[in-house]
């Protein structure tokens, strides 16, 4: 009873509440209220007038017609009606006036109060903490902003003044009845109380219903918010059926309070009518009787029944009336239960604590729950310093945006503080704190969309990551690492959100926000990690690894200006630092309890342990830190997040305080320039022994750092027994710049482990396995001794042991033959031959491509294949087509996926089901119209990049690689100027016109690559400015090219150009991305070409040229003269004689005419055209008109194309990266398991 009584006294309290802050409403706009009442008072009065003046008017008539004395009685009814019907008239003028206005006031009066309500709701939303969004749900903040604001203004704009109205006539018409009879009108009034009595408890039953209703709306609305908002997220798990289900209930709900409502209020109406008829009937039977007994007059009587008739009608919409008005008063409660709530409180002015804050975030000793009662954090310690990436993991709902929500304040802590820089964020202004660390998506750049966006998918991937690293120690799997000088990843974002499959859920989130993803990406720089095939192949190894969910990660450089950045100034390529962090770096871990010590030169020292065992220490030693940064490497729609871990060289002494006061500015820096110039340049200019020098420094650094990080986490698993070091740990040397990791290895094991030799030996030989990627002699690392040795004066007495024991082998299988024994010495001619030593010291010796292991078993490394022919063998180079299609190429992706599905994705195979579709002429059309349109993109960035328009009707004929003179970018453009020659001569020549595009960049020392990236930009200033020849050519080379601006490129290609010398090109994966996107290969049968013209068959790929037997035989027999070339093949002459003519432009450099040298007489030391441009370029020539023939029956084109893409499948790195695991590695796929609660 206690508690009842208690909920009435709060409802009376609360009604009166909602009454006053109604009237308060009213009362903001007093004049047009008032002159609404005024006007509905006379109105209501002169209503009440009506029947009053009538009965006076009946009562003179029937007097005028009884009147004996009154002759003609219809006249003089005549003379007398006609005053009451004029003030009749007036009084209907007048009501008709009053209420028009009335009407128009009160209307008006509504729509301004609901706007009044709307900016305060609105204001109010702005300045409520943020607890209020968490605990209110989105649906029910709208009810009130809309519905509620409408039924306020509804029943001030009407129902108001019908209650204003009725009240005033009940009064009004009671005061009358009494004054007419006042038995009659005392039982008229009882049977009238019924009607009271039942309107009461109806408006009570309604109001209670009424609130129901407008919840289960309000529910309604918030789940119907968020199910259209969410739909995207409710798609990608597969919760349509759940989210229908809940809006059928909700709706079930809603209805039922509705109808329950309509039903309560409208089926009283009928009932309250009866009981107004009968109070009608019955006075009218009384009054009847009345008048015939002479008690009442004709007049009075019918003002009687008039009255009734009035006082009826409110009595009748009395609980419709009270109902809308109490529907109102629970709407303003809803509404100032809003108002009425506490703001969020902040400090007046700006301390300015945080002007300089950027050291430090601290949590310390933090509790908070949304209610005091329910905590949902509880004494959370940790300290994020400067430039250290602090993860935060735990399941969804554990807190982790909370506590970024507690950084920007929008909660206070409930325990403990908050420090930036000491300085608790408490005494901080909110707007202070938030316009240091926040900003709106109108405020933030693009790159800082970027920026966050990337920091979010890396939250996102996090927890994945901290599973997969668990998961391979948990379970004591073997690992593959994969050591690179290059890792080429180009962009992370778009290929990681692809993998993670949220691409368009992104895509879509943002299109909502206002902001183009396409341009967020284009904010993000590409990763100055690698520069050609081989950071390509090492970044796509890396994303099938863990596609395929084997424990693989990558060890390199961090470099902090890549290779370079390439700019064309004057037709010439000029290098400039390649700052790709100089905005930060938001997928690079910084992991300052990962750094290990590399230490250089110093002297090696001899000492002997506790049982006489001798041992080996470094002393005087130049040391410097390596520090490790993570980047997580993301598997296609699995858990797996592998790990890329890269070194950034660091002095351990840093910056010298002491010499700089004393003045020493250049030496005080000296030893910290010096250690981090290890990891600030790719490849840096070797052409003088201090970059000889650095590039040593930079291969050992990696490689030191890497192996004890290794070993370090091999021991932290199964101790100091290294006896299963094997079972666990593979390592890929990716060519021979991570091959001094073979000796390293054998030091850790030596010195530090204290393993014996045979034992360290074993292990080694065991772990490590080489790729070999280039057939060069020239390019198979050697190092001076002079250099190697005082660097490295341990592993160098390594290099020499390893030697020793190997020179025995030789002896014992070769003895006598001292000219094999010393060609295949480790050691020789005074340099350390570092692919002798990788041959060595590894288990698995691998080709990349089948035609340039064939080359390496039976030519190059002939010998080392009959020592060890168990070691050697292939493994074609791949591409990931994530990147390279699905990314690069989404229409042609999406029509693939309609024709064959998606598992295509992950298995490149599933493509040869595109060859049903070959005679398919909606398909060739569709494939045609893809390779138009990427055409037309590419011709925009032309445009927009070079100010060169070229036409996207023409065939694009690209060619873009690395610069160097065995791939023949140099040949391409021999036969563009030949090509050029003939339009000159005849500007009517009949060919299909072509757009020549190049990119490339040359080694900063190779002036002979560089001067022919002169001579392409000269001979396109030349053809694209002469009008003579109708457009019909058009030469282009884009400056700077990277990983971005390939997938720009490859989806745009009609033709691919693989022209380098055959039998010199290792294998190449440019050749397969063109492959994948539909262009047509011309090229040589060199490298991966051979297999490629295997898949997809001679007819659909344009090949000429030498073979490589044929080089081969030219090479040894030294028959070939480039002059019988010069002198014999049509336009050769005045091709390379133009060279040095002076009719290409190279500023005076001489660079020309060098080139011309080298293709007739040769230069520094080597035979004339030493990769027989000459001697191929009639065969290349005459291929070329051949292409430009097909391209004319486009049907057929498309069908070559539709070939190429459909046979692709054998060049997927998911395929390279299977037989390495396979047949190397013996790795195996992981399944991830969840180690967060």
């Amino acid at each position: 009873m206690a508690k009842k009584k208690n909920q009435n006294e709060d409802s009376i309290k609360n009604f009166k509440k909602a009454v006053s802050n109604f009237i308060s409403l009213l009362g903001e706009k007093k004049v047009p209220f008032l002159i609404s009442i005024i006007s509905n008072t006379i109105s209501t009065i002169l209503v009440v007038s009506i029947p009053w003046v009538s009965a006076l008017a009946i009562d003179d008539i029937v007097k005028i017609l009884n009147d004996t004395t009154v002759t003609d009685k219809w006249n003089a009814v005549f003379s007398f009606i006609i005053k009451p019907i004029s003030a009749l008239g007036i009084i209907a003028i007048l009501i008709f006036a009053l209420n028009y206005l009335q009407e128009y006031i009160s209307a008006i009066l509504g729509e301004q109060v609901a706007q009044s309500l709307r900016v305060k709701l609105s204001k109010k939303f702005t300045k409520l903490p943020m607890n209020f969004f968490d605990t209110n749900q989105v649906g029910d903040i709208l009810s009130k902003l809309t519905t509620d604001i409408e039924k306020v203004a509804e029943v001030i704009g009407s129902s108001f003044t019908r209650f204003v109205y009725s009240f005033l006539i009940m009064i009004l018409v009671i005061i009358m009845l009494f004054t007419i009879n006042v038995k009659l009108t005392l039982l008229v009034l009882a049977i009238l109380l019924i009607s009271i009595v039942v309107t009461y408890y109806v408006s009570k039953l309604t109001q209670k219903i009424f609130s129901q209703d407008v919840k289960s709306l309000s529910e309604l609305s918030s789940l119907t918010e968020e199910a259209l908002t969410g739909n995207l997220v409710v798609q990608a798990f597969n919760k349509q059926e759940d989210i229908i289900t809940s809006i059928d209930e909700s709706i079930e709900k809603q209805y039922v309070a509705a109808k329950t409502l309509e039903f309560t209020i409208f089926s009283i109406y009928p009932s309250i009518r009866f009981i107004t008829q009968i109070a009608f009937v019955i006075s009218a039977v009384i009054s009847a009787v009345l008048v015939i007994n002479g008690h009442l007059t004709l007049g009075l009587a019918q003002a009687f029944l008039q009255y009734v008739t009035q006082i009826s009608d409110p009595v009748t919409t009395a609980a419709y009336i009270i109902n809308s008005l109490q529907n109102a008063l629970v709407s303003v409660e809803r509404i100032y239960d809003i108002l009425e709530l506490p703001e969020e409180v902040d400090l007046t002015e700006d301390t300015h604590l945080l002007d300089n804050t950027k050291e430090q975030i601290v949590f310390e000793n933090v509790s908070f729950g949304y209610t005091k009662d329910k905590l949902l954090m509880k004494n959370v310690n940790f300290t994020a310093k400067a430039e250290q990436m602090v993860a935060i993991v735990g399941p969804t709902g554990a807190g982790k945006t909370t506590l970024i929500n507690l950084l920007m304040r929008f909660y206070d802590v409930n325990g403990g503080r908050i420090l930036f820089d000491g300085v608790d964020i408490s005494k901080v202004s909110r707007k202070e704190l938030r316009a240091n660390f926040g900003k709106t998506i109108e405020e933030a750049h693009e790159y800082e969309i970027y920026y966050a966006v990337s920091r979010a998918t890396l939250d996102y991937v996090v927890e994945k990551w901290y599973n997969t690293k668990k998961t391979y120690a948990k379970k004591h799997v073997k690992q593959i690492y994969y050591f690179s000088a290059e890792f080429l990843m180009g962009r992370y974002l778009g290929n990681n959100l692809i993998n993670l499959q949220m691409n368009e859920v992104i895509r879509e989130t943002l299109t909502e926000l206002g902001v183009d993803i396409n341009k967020v990406e284009d904010q993000e720089i590409d990763a100055g990690l690698g520069n050609g095939g081989l950071g390509r192949l090492a970044a796509c190894f890396l994303d099938s690894m863990a596609t395929l969910k084997l424990p693989g990660h990558g060890y390199g450089l961090r470099y902090k200006y890549g290779m370079f950045e390439q700019r064309i100034e004057n037709g010439f390529q000029v290098e400039y630092p390649d700052n790709w962090t100089k905005y930060g770096d938001p997928w690079s871990i910084k992991r300052l309890d990962r750094v290990f010590e590399v230490k250089f030169g110093g002297k090696i020292e001899v000492h002997r342990d506790e049982v006489g065992k001798e041992y080996f220490k470094r002393v005087d030693t130049e040391n410097v830190l390596a520090v490790a940064y993570d980047v997580p490497i993301i598997g296609y729609g699995n858990d797996t997040v592998n790990t890329l871990r890269l070194w950034e060289a660091r002095s351990p002494e840093g910056f010298d305080l002491n010499l700089f006061n004393s003045q020493k500015y250049l030496m005080a820096s000296e030893k910290a320039v010096e250690a981090e110039d290890i990891s600030r340049v790719l490849y840096p200019n070797d052409t003088e022994k201090d970059g000889k020098m650095l590039r040593l420094k930079q291969q050992f650094f990696f490689t030191s750092a890497s192996l004890q990080d290794i070993v370090r986490r091999y021991k932290s698993i199964y101790g100091n027994d290294f006896s299963k070091f094997h079972e666990k740990v593979a390592i890929q040397l990716n060519d021979t710049h991570p091959v001094v990791a073979i000796p390293e290895l054998m030091r850790i094991f030596l010195d530090y482990e204290k393993l014996g030799w045979d034992e360290a030996w074993s292990i080694c030989k065991k772990v490590f396995a080489y790729t070999n990627h280039t057939i060069l002699s020239e390019a198979l690392e050697k190092w001076d001794i002079s250099l190697f040795q005082p660097l490295l004066p341990r592993i160098y007495q390594i290099v020499e042991e390893i030697n020793r024991r190997f020179m025995d082998e030789l002896n014992a299988r070769y003895n006598g033959d001292w000219q094999k024994i010393q060609y295949m010495s480790i050691i020789g001619n005074g340099q350390i031959r570092m692919a002798w030593l990788a041959i060595v010291g590894s288990h698995k010796v691998n080709g990349v491509a089948a035609l340039h292991t064939e080359i390496l078993k039976n030519s190059e490394l002939k010998d080392w294949y009959d020592l060890y022919p168990e070691k050697f063998l292939n493994k074609t180079n791949g591409i990931t087509q994530r990147r390279w299609l699905l990314k690069a190429n989404p229409e042609l992706a999406e029509m693939i996926t309609e024709l064959i599905g998606d598992k295509w994705i992950t298995d490149l195979y599933e493509l040869k089901k595109l060859e049903q579709f070959i005679e398919n002429d909606d398909v060739l059309n569709r494939l045609t119209e893809i390779k138009f349109n990427n055409k037309k993109k590419l011709a925009e960035y032309i445009k927009e990049t070079t100010g060169i328009e070229v036409n996207p009707n023409s065939i694009f004929d690209v060619q873009v690689k690395r610069l160097h003179e065995y791939k023949r970018q140099l040949l391409n453009i021999l036969h563009i100027m030949d090509l050029y020659n003939k339009l000159k001569e005849n500007p009517l020549l009949d060919i299909e016109p072509r757009t020549f595009i190049f990119g490339a960049k040359a080694a900063a020392g190779y002036r002979r690559a560089k001067g022919i990236i002169k001579l392409i930009n000269a001979v396109a200033e030349k053809v694209n400015n002469d009008t003579d020849i109708n457009d019909k050519i058009k030469v282009v080379f884009l400056e700077n090219y990277r990983v971005s601006l390939a997938e720009k490129i490859f989806p745009a290609a009609d033709v691919s150009e693989q022209i380098s010398t055959a039998g010199k090109e290792a294998s190449g994966t440019g050749n397969m991305k063109f492959m994948l996107n539909g262009a047509i290969t011309i090229g040589t049968l060199d490298g991966a070409n051979v297999e490629i013209v295997e898949e997809a068959g001679s007819e659909n790929e344009f090949i000429f040229g030498l073979k490589a037997n044929e080089v081969e035989e030219l090479q040894h027999s030294n028959s070939y003269n480039p002059f019988e070339e010069y002198n014999n093949v049509e336009g050769l002459k005045k091709v390379i004689d133009q060279l040095g003519d002076g009719t290409y432009d190279d500023d005076h450099t001489g660079i020309f005419r060098e080139l011309q040298a080298s293709l007739l007489y040769g230069a520094e030391g080597s035979r004339p055209d030493v990769y027989f441009l000459l001697k191929d370029f009639d065969s290349y020539r005459d291929t070329q008109i051949e292409l430009g023939k097909a391209y004319r029956d486009r049907r057929n084109w498309a069908k070559k194309a539709l070939k190429n893409i459909a046979n692709a499948g054998k060049f997927s790195s998911d395929r390279t990266i299977m037989e390495y695991a396979n047949e190397i590695w013996d790795v195996h796929p992981v399944e991830i398991e969840n180690y967060i609660d």
